[in-house]
């Protein structure tokens, strides 16, 4: 998760045009994931978001494996430098605040992250850079 003084993000953002696919989108600067045998990306689905005055658009949820993570760096987008938090991803929805829709991606991401990397998701929380 990316953190400002106000506001808790999950990785990710705009498609960029330099972005070759949506797992480079997935992938913010100073967070490396390089796919080895038997890695890629792991689709988990879409969300749809309704905003009053705005047309309907749909985020892209996807877990990867992060292997490195690289010093801090401005973010491309507006040049602020947001912190990073760890967390377990049972942890993740409440600390994001976002609901019922968090707890379903965490649960997708979980059963992911066993089918496609033999990985399970116990991961010690309180991590923060």
């Amino acid at each position: 998760m990316m953190a400002s003084s106000t506001l808790l993000e999950s990785p990710g953002g705009t498609p960029e045009p330099e972005d070759a696919d949506l797992a480079a989108t997935l992938m913010p600067g100073g967070v490396r994931g390089e796919p080895g045998p038997g890695r890629g990306d792991g689709y988990l689905g879409y969300q749809e978001v309704h905003r009053p005055s705005r047309a309907r658009y749909a985020q892209v949820r996807m877990a990867g494996v992060i292997e490195e993570f690289a010093a801090r760096a401005p973010d491309p987008d507006g040049g602020r430098v947001y912190r990073r938090l760890m967390t377990s991803l049972e942890a993740a929805p409440g600390v994001l605040g976002w609901g019922e829709p968090a707890v379903a991606q965490a649960r997708a991401a979980s059963r992911v992250a066993w089918r496609e990397w033999g990985l399970t998701v116990d991961a010690p929380p309180g991590y923060a850079d």
